[in-house]
Formats: C-alpha cells, structure tokens, sequence
C-alpha cells in the first residue's frame, strides 16, 4: 500500500469515529432533553392539579358560606314570624274576651256637629273624634288582611338579604377561611 492510500484510510477512520462519536453524543443529548421535558410536562401537570384542588376547595367552601347564610335566614324568619303570631294570636284572644276594642274613625252624622267638632278636637288633640266600634270578627279580618302584607314584606326582605349575602360571597368578600 502506498503511502496516499494509508493516509486516505487513516482520515477515513478518523472521520468515522468522529461521525460515531456524534452521533453518540447527540443521541445523549436528546436523551437529557426528553428527559427535562418530561420533567417539565411532570411539573405543569403537578402544578395545575393543585390549583384544580385549591380551586375546588375554594368553591367547597364557598358553597358551605352560602347554604350557612341562607339557613340561618331562613331560621331567623321562622323565628320572627312564630314570634309575630304569637303576638297576633294573643291579640286576638283579647278581642274575642272583649278585653280590646278596635274601633275606626267616622265621619260625623250633623254636618254642623262635624264642624264645630273639627275645630274642638283639634284644639283638644283629636281626643274626642267620633268612631265606630267594630265586631270582634271583623277587626280580627282586617287585621289579618295586614298581618299576611306584614307576612310578605318579612318575607321579601329576607329573600332580598338572602340574595345580597350569597352574592357579595360568591363575589368573594366575606368568604370564611379554610379551618
């Protein structure tokens, strides 16, 4: 073999080891870069499940805040509505007794009577306005006409707090910490 021939065998070889060693090198290299994305990929996914279960917490404990407040709401009206006919109830066995008499303003019967009595009851204070008085029935009845406008208001403004709560808490504010 001649010298050129040597030569040439010996940049070969060099040549195919080098072409050999890179590729070695580069199949290592991408080795390390799959390995750090999949740690990557393996942090995003830790990451995102647990701002899933921050979240979900939150909303648990969102939607305890809310059911609390409406329940309490609602026993607060049961409350003030039990109390209110207790009241009523009390009222109107005095009534049927006799022990309350409702009356109601009248006009009066001479026109001239209802004259000077005007001018008399208001310098006395409208002590001495002519009225009627009402059977027991019928004032229990209008009086219950009332009660059940009283009833409904109670209840509105109730649902109307009910509604302001649960919204300002699901807007956030207010929201009771995790215990």
């Amino acid at each position: 073999m001649n010298r050129l021939t040597v030569v040439a065998i010996a940049a070969l070889a060099t040549l195919a080891s080098g072409l050999i060693a890179w590729g070695l090198g580069s199949a290592a290299g991408a080795a390390d870069a799959r390995t750090a994305c999949s740690a990557a990929e393996d942090r995003t996914t830790a990451a995102h499940a647990q701002a899933a279960a921050s979240a979900a917490t939150s909303v648990l404990y969102t939607e305890r805040d809310v059911r609390q407040l409406l329940d309490d709401q609602a026993a607060n009206l049961r409350k003030d509505a039990d109390r209110e006919k207790a009241s009523r109830d009390r009222i109107a066995a005095d009534v049927r007794a006799g022990a309350v008499r409702m009356s109601i303003p009248v006009a009066a019967a001479a026109p001239g009577a209802a004259a000077c009595g005007a001018a008399s009851a208001a310098a006395a204070g409208d002590r001495h306005e002519a009225r009627a008085e009402l059977a027991p029935e019928t004032g229990l009845a209008l009086t219950a006409i009332a009660d059940d406008g009283d009833d409904a208001i109670a209840q509105l403004n109730t649902c109307i707090d009910a509604y302001n709560g649960a919204r300002a808490r699901l807007a956030g504010q207010q929201l009771t910490e995790v215990r």
